[in-house]
């Protein structure tokens, strides 16, 4: 693998938990916030919200909000994770679903919390792809690239479906998850923690 390209939102940062949050103060729940997290994936998935009538701007707002993204603290030694992996395997840079209004916030964030960043891109979704088409955004993006960009550390558990499709032969790191559908396939690899990327690259050495 000659470099990896690693996701952001929920990757180096706990955003959805963010997001959870706040549309927990904005719009209330019966239910704590934890429990909310807890029990659902995404925001978009707690039922009470999904009919609120303000759910749709307030999420928008949030998605949209460059002080929102530029106040995430990292996850816990997740900057130490990346820069050992980059000892190994070089970092390519950063691919996210953004949009790309966000990038110069994201760029300062990297640079901010001691990620790799000088000289490497941080690739946001283009102004013409729907959020709800991010992967697929991806999956093409990562397809095209490759193996110049050998693999991706990426919490997306939608992502590697659509790389499968696309016959893609790089690494997918699939963060935060101990177990994947398709983690029987060599190119897909469940990592509860960022510093199993490094272990498996080890252990394949």
């Amino acid at each position: 693998m000659r470099s990896l390209i690693y996701d952001i939102d929920n990757t180096l940062t706990p955003t959805t938990k963010h997001y959870f949050r706040e549309l927990h103060r904005l719009l209330k729940h019966p239910k704590p916030v934890e429990e909310l997290i807890a029990n659902h994936e995404l925001v978009e998935h707690v039922p009470e919200w999904q009919s609120h009538p303000q759910f749709g701007e307030e999420f928008q707002k949030l998605l949209y909000c460059g002080v929102t993204h530029a106040q995430l603290p990292p996850i816990e030694g997740s900057q130490a994770a990346v820069w050992n992996t980059h000892s190994r395997t070089p970092t390519a840079g950063y691919l996210t679903a953004r949009p790309h209004t966000l990038t110069e916030v994201t760029e300062i964030w990297l640079r901010t919390h001691g990620f790799p960043i000088e000289w490497l891109p941080a690739y946001h979704r283009p102004a013409d792809v729907d959020a709800k088409d991010a992967n697929a955004w991806k999956a093409d993006f990562l397809v095209e690239r490759f193996p110049e960009i050998g693999g991706i550390a990426d919490d997306s558990r939608g992502l590697p479906r659509e790389l499968k499709k696309r016959g893609y032969r790089g690494k997918v790191f699939i963060v935060g998850s101990a177990e994947h559908p398709l983690q029987d396939e060599e190119h897909y690899i469940p990592c509860p923690t960022l510093d199993h990327i490094l272990d498996h690259i080890k252990r394949s050495a």
